[in-house]
């Protein structure tokens, strides 16, 4: 006897609760519209990472593998400094100063992607005529980004390594 007056108390508590809370009756003439976050994942289909918040300035190094004849491979640090278009934005801007003072500019593109809650990063250079690409991955570790990735000139090819500071 308890347990049925305890679902009646539990039914009408519900019953009640519907109606005292005010909620707008969707109007079924008009199309119903699917917002972004409405949208329902599909059977194995990945619910996006989040944004990719990458501007700031990174320290790194970057190691040459193999190189053209004539060229000396060499393994050399660098800073760099990233600014995405918009606030977290998926293209960015970059300027990457090496050892010695030389500045190079660079464009390209940031998406979620690689592991989870990591991104991946890919540009090329637009100074200089050394016509470098890099592409790689970025995953926040201790709540700041570091990556690694290779990279290719003219010259040489190899991997970098960086972490924002």
């Amino acid at each position: 006897m308890k347990r049925i007056a305890m679902a009646v108390a539990v039914l009408l508590v519900s019953v009640v609760w519907c109606f005292a809370v005010e909620q707008p009756v969707p109007d079924l003439k008009q199309p119903v519209q699917v917002k972004p976050q409405d949208q329902v994942l599909q059977p194995g289909q990945l619910k996006p990472v989040g944004i990719c918040c990458v501007s700031g300035k990174y320290a790194g190094f970057h190691q040459d593998i193999s190189c053209a004849s004539g060229t000396k491979p060499k393994k050399e640090k660098f800073t760099m400094e990233i600014k995405q278009t918009g606030k977290c934005g998926g293209t960015f801007q970059a300027k990457v100063t090496d050892e010695g003072g030389k500045i190079t500019d660079f464009s390209g593109t940031v998406k979620p992607g690689g592991p989870k809650g990591c991104c991946l990063i890919e540009g090329k250079s637009t100074s200089g005529t050394d016509n470098i690409h890099f592409k790689g991955t970025l995953c926040k570790k201790l709540m700041k980004w570091e990556g690694k990735g290779d990279y290719q000139s003219k010259k040489c090819k190899g991997i970098w390594e960086m972490h924002k500071i």
